[in-house]
């Protein structure tokens, strides 16, 4: 999962790199996330953790409130929105779309990125609406 991430970051050819980061995760895990993402290159300057101990947690999470906190991250000095954890429900038709027109940035997901990377690895170069802007590289 976390090479698609990677490989969908890179495709985007942010100009600074600078991220905003939600994840469910505890604390710990999202700021060791953020580390990671810094060891690539990109500067998380805003970040957002639920404090969710458990998959089962995270995906119960509603969507509306995750583009709730996608949308404040997004006001802040930053290229891109990226929400981590393939338990979180972002990743259906027309959600990746609508927070990017809400926020005006590209927004990857876990999911989002892991389908991408896939197809591409796999030699296919279909554009899918509803997925963001991702999906049409």
């Amino acid at each position: 999962m976390w090479r698609g991430v990677l490989a969908a970051l890179g495709a985007l050819k942010l100009p600074r790199k600078k991220l905003a980061m939600l994840v469910p995760y505890i604390q710990e895990v999202g700021y060791k996330n953020a580390r990671l993402l810094a060891m690539q290159g990109y500067e998380v300057t805003a970040f957002m953790s639920l404090n969710m101990e458990r998959d089962i947690q995270a995906s119960a999470i509603e969507p509306a409130f995750l583009a709730e906190c996608a949308e404040v991250l997004a006001h802040k000095d930053v290229d891109a929105v990226f929400i981590g954890c393939s338990a979180l429900r972002c990743c259906t038709p027309g959600y990746i779309q609508e927070l990017e027109a809400k926020t005006g940035l590209p927004v990857i997901t876990s999911t989002q990125a892991f389908l991408w990377h896939m197809l591409r690895e796999a030699g296919i170069e279909d554009k899918l609406d509803g997925y963001g802007e991702l999906f049409q590289l």
